[in-house]
């Protein structure tokens, strides 16, 4: 999809994050995004929302407890989403096997 798209994707869905991220950075996030699909953003959004969890609760590996996380102190950050767009291989860029 063209920018203006994936702007909106991304908003659809980072909708309900708290604190909302900033017009200029989903601006950016679908400036940098050429060749996503809808299902690649998502897939984006979701990744960051990981490594967020990962950078505030790191201990959440190592350990069989179960952990009380306040989902307030989970913020996805740019590098939350540099760290997305390294994990991530949109379907434009996946290769595909041809038997003939």
């Amino acid at each position: 999809p063209p920018v203006a798209a994936r702007e909106q994707i991304v908003r659809i869905h980072t909708r309900k994050w708290e604190p909302p991220l900033g017009e200029p950075f989903v601006k950016e996030i679908a400036e940098v995004t050429v060749g996503y699909c809808g299902a690649d953003l998502k897939a984006l959004c979701v990744e960051a929302c990981m490594q967020a969890v990962r950078r505030r609760y790191p201990q959440i590996y190592e350990s069989d407890d179960k952990l009380l996380i306040d989902p307030q102190q989970i913020c996805p950050r740019r590098a939350d989403f540099r760290k997305a767009m390294a994990a991530i291989t949109p379907a434009s860029q996946r290769s595909t096997r041809c038997f003939s």
